[in-house]
């Protein structure tokens, strides 16, 4: 059900209450309603918006402690 609809634009299985969190990209919040409505048959949902990103998609450095990157 996620898999097909492209307003999802991330979905990661977490530990905790929460099972799963998902990303969706919505053109306003009244979207959310009609794409959370079918879902609710079938599990119970909380909802947070993203109001600002204080990081986004950096990679971790992950270079052994001690060396150093190569050029």
């Amino acid at each position: 059900m996620i898999r097909d609809e492209p307003r999802f634009t991330a979905c990661d299985r977490v530990t905790g209450h929460d099972w799963f969190v998902a990303r969706l990209a919505l053109r306003n919040v009244a979207e959310l309603d009609d794409l959370l409505l079918p879902l609710h048959e079938r599990a119970d949902t909380h909802t947070a918006i993203v109001k600002s990103s204080l990081l986004r998609g950096r990679m971790p450095d992950l270079a052994p402690h001690g060396k150093q990157k190569e050029p």
